[in-house]
């Protein structure tokens, strides 16, 4: 996941390799952190196997519907077992912490591994085989599974060591960024730069989604940048068409020999269409347009997306895609046009001219005659006086003050009304100084990633230390300290356009208002003028070196402080029975004295200790060694009973031989609290499983109500149209029995006149 830090809590609560969680997983070392949660390697004794730990924030452990949420799409997951996308084994979830198990990979992701491209770009031979591999494992989630991803992007698509791609946090990404803005109420935008206009716009998840997305990481690993990555994204998403592939690696001076085909350049813009119907239908498609495998066959065209069908459908393998309907483009026709009679035209104006003029003088005077006369000479602004227009408007539209110098070479003046127009000036703009931007202390260019590790890990610490021990170490001054690189060099050229709307005051014309203010490219300038930053230590410089290792220094001095405080806290917790992160290991009462004597001098019954807490059955095992003189290997219970003034440990014994000392009466009690809490720890994974079970049946029967509503409705609007067929006929009848009557009424008005004739003829 790529993610934003947000403020969700803490997440970590001073976890450290070796510790055993859930009673299942040993800590191994940290992978990664981000905004949403902790990645540990861990070793998971029940499958005997390396996993990845994602440790969730807090903010969501805290919340049970998101929690519930998020276990529901971890159970659907599990479904998925292709050998290209990342196993999820379990969801665990204790107290206040909880995480998902899932397959460990020992690689880097894409995105890792192209900035260490000496171009930052992958080759299109480099991506055919990991392209094929994720169109098989795309196809397999979308057609099998039926699970869409909706996070696509380089940082979730790894290489391990047998350069197998696996594809990671399949739903689970986007669902737990969701959980995450809908309780925090802040956008998650780490994936809108891979995020489809229908996803954007909150339509339903589709396949086609994901295809968008694919097209964009693809966009990336071969130009280094996403299609759309600096300005207003979300508009550009929705409106604007992406630079072609060959196109942006001109555009950011990518030199490389490396060809993309034109079937990719044009796949690739397909994946990134607007319109959903114009993509490619499935992974499939996808594939065989790149020429890595057999086109699929075709279905017949629609002209509307439909999203992954329901399990209840009765094709439920195939994917449903969209094809667009032909687009026919009709000319309009040009008007003729009338020749103008030109002369008549000519006698006209002159004719017009002498009436305005002699009403002028007459009216206003000479003065203003000549006033009119320099009005209608000064109806626009002339391109040397747009060439003249303040340097501090127009430097301050493109935000660089002086630092840029301005060439115009083109000048377009277009008057909208009296006084008014409106002027296009398009030329050079360059660079006067370098611009430089900022550099984060964290980054791995100013300290090694090993440094930065241990700093994270040494300010958890601290924040874990002041909140449960009331010890205060005193951060790293980061703010003496500023780090800046080049990021445009000096005398760098690029093409501007100013646009303005002018106005006329009098006889002279000022700027009103300033319409637009383009660089191309838009990025090429980036950073700002070295002056503005305080105290910068430019990267490659002495300075920066000389600031970089007072930095490490100063950081080593702050480990150093939050190591020697964790002793003393750790120190303080052992005297009052805590673990290192401050939680009691036992019961207060049981820190004098044998708590459970009985467990030596009369054989205990199952049916008495099942009311004993869990912290009492263990307690009471560990008290039965402690007696004998056991050593404990693990920490915290040497630390519990090293207090007690009873406990002598024996280091000149075996554990064998200890063990061999216990009387039969303490063998059988040792025997009997061990089953009941193996017993109890069945009975409640049964009760988790029975629950889970009985969540899934009750879901499933609201499924079946909700289709039994559907076709119940279904069935009322085939009525109401019954009856309105039926009420229709009724009408036509009566309107045909009264068309008869009108009918023969008129046979009878025809037959009287006619008899009439007839009798006055006689």
């Amino acid at each position: 996941m790529s993610d934003n830090d947000l403020d969700l809590g803490q997440t970590l609560r001073g976890f450290a390799p070796g510790e055993n969680l859930f009673g299942r997983y040993t800590l191994k070392a940290i992978l990664g952190r981000g905004g949403m949660g902790i990645v540990w390697r861990a070793f998971d004794e029940h499958l005997e196997r390396d996993v990845a730990l994602k440790f969730l924030p807090e903010l969501i452990v805290l919340d049970h519907a998101a929690l519930d949420e998020l276990k529901r799409e971890t159970k659907r997951n599990l479904e998925l077992t292709h050998h290209n996308i990342v196993r999820i084994y379990d969801f665990a979830h204790e107290d206040n912490t909880a995480c998902i198990s899932m397959e460990y990979v020992d690689g880097s992701t894409l995105s890792a591994l192209r900035v260490e491209r000496e171009a930052k770009i992958f080759k299109v031979a480099e991506l055919r085989p990991l392209v094929a591999q994720f169109c098989h494992a795309l196809e397999y989630a979308h057609s099998r599974a039926r699970i869409v991803h909706r996070d696509l992007k380089p940082a979730n698509l790894m290489v391990n060591a047998n350069a197998q791609l696996k594809i990671t946090d399949f739903g689970i990404a986007r669902s737990l960024s969701d959980s995450v803005s809908m309780l925090s109420m802040k956008a998650t935008s780490g994936t809108l730069l891979y995020m489809s206009p229908q996803q954007l716009d909150g339509e339903r998840p589709s396949s086609l989604d994901d295809i968008y997305s694919f097209g964009a990481t693809l966009y990336e690993l071969l130009t280094s940048k996403p299609p759309f990555f600096s300005g207003a994204i979300e508009t550009q998403i929705r409106e604007k068409a992406p630079i072609p592939v060959a196109a942006r690696r001109k555009e950011l001076d990518i030199a490389n020999d490396d060809v993309v085909p034109d079937d990719w350049e044009q796949t690739i813009g397909a994946c990134l269409s607007k319109d959903s119907a114009q993509r490619p239908r499935s992974a499939g498609d996808l594939a065989a347009r790149l020429g890595l495998a057999p086109r699929p066959i075709e279905s017949a065209p629609v002209t509307n997306t439909t999203s992954l069908p329901t399990p209840g459908d009765a094709d439920s393998n195939r994917m449903v895609t969209a094809v667009p309907a032909p687009i026919v483009l009709t000319p309009i026709p040009r008007p003729v046009r009338q020749p103008f009679p030109v002369r008549r035209l000519v006698a006209w104006g002159l004719a017009a001219l002498a009436v305005i003029g002699f009403v002028a003088l007459v009216a206003v005077g000479v003065k203003s005659v000549r006033g009119l006369i320099a009005d209608m000479s000064n109806r626009e602004p002339t391109a040397e006086w747009a060439r003249t227009v303040p340097l501090e408007q127009t430097t301050a539209a493109f935000g660089k003050g002086t630092l840029l110098r301005f060439e115009p070479k083109e000048v377009a003046i277009v008057r909208e009304s009296t006084g008014v127009a409106h002027v296009t000036i398009k030329g050079s703009a360059i660079t006067r100084g370098a611009l430089y931007e900022g550099v984060a202390n964290e980054d791995t260019a100013v300290l090694p990633e090993l440094k930065l590790a241990e700093w994270r890990k040494a300010r958890e610490r601290a924040s874990f230390l002041r909140q449960r021990a009331g010890s205060d170490v005193a951060a790293v001054d980061e703010g003496a300290f500023q780090f800046v690189q080049e990021t445009t060099a000096v005398g760098k050229t690029v093409d501007f356009q100013f646009q303005f709307k002018a106005l006329r005051e009098g006889n002279d014309w000022r700027v009103d208002r300033v319409v637009a203010a383009d660089l191309t490219p838009a990025d090429a300038l980036r950073g700002k003028a070295i002056s503005e930053f305080s105290s910068p230590a430019i990267l490659g410089t002495d300075k920066a070196n000389r600031d970089k290792r007072l930095l490490s220094e100063a950081i080593d001095k702050y480990i150093s402080e939050v190591g020697k405080a964790n002793v003393q806290a750790i120190k303080r917790f052992a005297k009052d029975g805590r673990n290192a992160d401050g939680n009691p290991l036992f019961p207060a009462e049981a820190m004098s004295g044998e708590r459970f004597a009985q467990t030596r001098m009369r054989i205990l019954q199952s049916n008495e200790v099942q009311n004993w807490s869990d912290d009492d059955l263990q307690y009471a095992i560990n008290e039965a060694f402690a007696r004998h003189g056991r050593l404990f290997d693990d920490k915290k219970i040497a630390a519990v009973f090293a207090k007690l003034s009873w406990y002598r440990p024996r280091r000149d014994l075996s554990n064998q031989q200890i063990e061999e000392s216990f009387s039969d009466v303490e063998v059988q009690n040792v025997v009997t609290l061990h089953a009941v809490t193996v017993v109890r720890k069945e009975n409640a994974d049964r009760a988790r499983q029975a629950a889970a079970l009985a969540q899934q049946e009750y879901a499933e029967r609201q499924r079946q109500a909700a289709l039994a509503q559907q076709k119940y409705a279904e069935q009322q609007r085939q009525a109401a149209l019954a009856q309105q067929k039926q009420l229709e006929a009724e009408r036509a009848q009566q309107e045909a029995v009264l068309q008869a009557q009108r009918e023969q009424e008129a046979a009878q008005l025809l037959g009287g006149l006619i008899q009439g004739i007839l009798n006055h003829r006689k």
